[in-house]
């Protein structure tokens, strides 16, 4: 049987934070939440028996904000897909919350639902920086939330962390992780700010009134954290990835794998059978189409054999793993004697490790790796 992952997209926030380009509104009241939430269920028998021949052994409900779904809201889409699709029985199933917007009733419906993992988007632990970024609690917040899930008996706890923040020095970010790490959580993503145009926080900063630090610092930032993750067992598996071991994202890893996930919901995104095709990002008119039995897409592409090795080699690069020679040999067919020019410099240049059973970035690697992307991609 094949294996999909399902990526359930809940498109709602009490407030957006001012660096978040996301598809998300603030305007979500009960009546939303029922119809958003039916619809997910409509959509997802739209696709009737395409999914018989798979196996669901990962499921991530991602946002937006979650939970500020009530958790009825989740028991009840948790109930539909199983109805609807096979799921493995050790399948992880995820949920993403912001701290001030879940209590031990909501969490405890999680645990009804089967959900076994949470995401917690911590980012910082300084509340000033959370200030400045438009985030909606505090660090005692973040502290009471995952004491809280882990009395509920949750043990599978991932954070997220940002680094190079606004008001932060090269200190903050390790500190952060040194104080996340004593909760007893599992896994944490660590990545940079990223300023993306259209935010508030991209305008700030074009107008000067907001900075972030040089990249000579931020690397620093980076060097710490990982350093202070390594210390305390936690395995770097993929480059702002980080966990004890056993307790990797399998979800993630499909990504960076290149393995099939169906999206459902507003602007999620599905890659299957080497087509990709996303919803759109139209909240009216995703839940008017689903209302009137329609799939439609807004994006709908077929994927190239040749940018689909590319995708491989990129992706699978993103992992401190890599690849092995064994599937490098399965998959890279058009192009490999290009890629093997392209590897044979890069090992040159000391970016790639290959040592025969496996290919993969090198500490210099890791830290250019959009350089070492960029000189994989097509000529």
């Amino acid at each position: 049987m094949k294996k999909l992952g399902l990526y359930i997209h809940i498109p709602f926030c009490r407030r957006k934070c001012l660096y978040c380009d996301f598809c998300s509104f603030v305007d979500l009241d009960e009546s939303v939440e029922q119809r958003y939430a039916k619809a997910l269920v409509d959509e997802l028998k739209l696709y009737g028996k395409r999914f018989e021949s798979h196996v669901v052994d990962s499921i991530f409900i991602g946002g937006g904000t979650p939970s500020l779904f009530r958790g009825g809201s989740i028991e009840y889409l948790m109930k539909s897909i199983n109805k609807n699709l096979r799921i493995a029985k050790d399948c992880e199933t995820t949920i993403e919350i912001n701290p001030g917007t879940i209590d031990a009733k909501k969490a405890q419906a999680y645990k009804r639902a089967g959900i076994n993992r949470i995401s917690v988007g911590v980012q910082s632990l300084d509340d000033e920086v959370l200030k400045k970024i438009g985030r909606i609690h505090s660090r005692q917040e973040v502290f009471d939330t995952i004491e809280m899930l882990r009395e509920t008996g949750f043990e599978n706890i991932s954070a997220d962390i940002i680094f190079n923040l606004p008001g932060q020095n090269v200190e903050s970010p390790v500190n952060d992780i040194k104080e996340i790490l004593k909760t007893g959580i599992k896994h944490v993503s660590y990545y940079s700010l990223k300023l993306e145009e259209g935010t508030p926080m991209y305008s700030m900063f074009d107008r000067g009134e907001i900075r972030v630090c040089d990249d000579e610092d931020e690397r620093r930032m980076y060097y710490s954290g990982r350093r202070e993750m390594a210390e305390k067992g936690f395995l770097q598996y993929e480059i702002s990835n980080f966990s004890l071991k056993g307790f990797e994202s399998r979800h993630n890893l499909k990504y960076w794998n290149r393995e099939e996930y169906l999206g459902l919901g507003l602007s999620a995104h599905s890659c299957l059978d080497d087509l990709r095709f996303s919803n759109t990002t139209d909240l009216d008119k995703y839940l008017k189409n689903i209302e009137f039995g329609k799939l439609e897409y807004e994006t709908l592409e077929e994927i190239e054999k040749s940018e689909a090795e590319w995708e491989y080699m990129i992706l699978g690069l993103r992992k401190t793993a890599g690849i092995t020679y064994k599937d490098y040999e399965k998959n890279i067919v058009i192009n490999r004697d290009r890629f093997n020019d392209k590897i044979t410099a890069l090992v040159e240049k000391g970016l790639i490790f290959n040592d025969g059973g496996s290919i993969r970035l090198t500490e210099k690697g890791l830290d250019l790796s959009n350089s070492v992307f960029i000189e994989l991609m097509p000529d």
